[in-house]
């Protein structure tokens, strides 16, 4: 399996499958699934198996979005993950599966309840970065 990952020396690199990668992914993954205190102080279990500094957590109550950015000193990475379908509220917006169009894409579309989700938290996360 490839996929790609922006690099910023090199714009956009190929990369193979590799099971350590996935691993290290799946850790951030974790963490974003962590209460908002814990991952605010980084204090949860998930959390103690990874280096970050400079962490920042977005959530929007009103879609139960929610996210975090930071540095992972140990990798050298920005990490920015998101967390998944979590709660009933997630599935309800799950269900809004109309697509909208994206903008600043051609005839590019979009569900809309993911899209919706996403911006509650979207302008926050590009302040940041």
């Amino acid at each position: 399996m490839t996929g790609f990952y922006y690099n910023h020396e090199k714009m956009l690199t190929t990369i193979s499958y590799s099971e350590s990668h996935a691993l290290e992914v799946l850790e951030y993954s974790k963490i974003s699934y962590c209460d908002l205190e814990s991952i605010y102080k980084f204090t949860c279990v998930p959390c103690q198996r990874v280096g970050m500094n400079d962490v920042t957590v977005f959530y929007n109550i009103l879609y139960s979005a929610q996210a975090y950015m930071g540095y992972d000193y140990q990798k050298n990475r920005i990490v920015l993950a998101f967390r998944g379908t979590n709660d009933a509220l997630n599935w309800i917006n799950d269900m809004d599966k109309k697509k909208v169009p994206y903008p600043g894409c051609q005839d590019c579309l979009v569900h809309s309840g993911f899209y919706n989700t996403y911006n509650s938290i979207g302008a926050n996360i590009i302040k940041q970065a």
